[in-house]
């Protein structure tokens, strides 16, 4: 942690002694700081992602299930990197447009499990 916070401080300190001369390349520097942090946890995601599987063969959850699930998360955490990309730039509305975006795709992606939940009450009930 103390490193993604070293990653996040200089590129704060270097967008902000840009800004004044060139904003453009202001908002580069930030985006860049992001991708950085992005790829200093990338190891301890694909080990996170091992874990969840293994997790997931172990108490014999449908592969389906779980690769929705993981769907799920992903679309959320890219959705939230390009929401807060677009509002770091200024660009708030095309941020909206993203998180509307991002919202009905989870919306579609949660249908699937909602079905398996009813069938599986279904079954149950007499």
């Amino acid at each position: 942690m103390v490193r993604i916070v070293a990653i996040g401080l200089v590129g704060m300190l270097l967008t902000l002694l840009v800004r004044p001369y060139r904003s453009d390349l202001a908002t580069l520097c930030a985006m860049a700081t992001g991708a950085i942090v992005l790829l200093s946890v990338l190891g301890q995601a694909t080990e996170l992602l091992t874990e969840l599987a293994r997790i997931s063969e172990q108490f014999h959850v449908d592969a389906t299930l779980f690769t929705t699930m993981l769907k799920i998360t992903g679309i959320a955490y890219i959705a939230e990197f390009g929401i807060q990309a677009c509002k770091d730039a200024g660009e708030g509305a095309i941020a909206s447009k993203i998180e509307l975006g991002a919202k009905i795709l989870l919306l579609a992606m949660c249908v699937p499990i909602v079905q398996q939940i009813l069938a599986l009450l279904a079954s149950l009930l007499p």
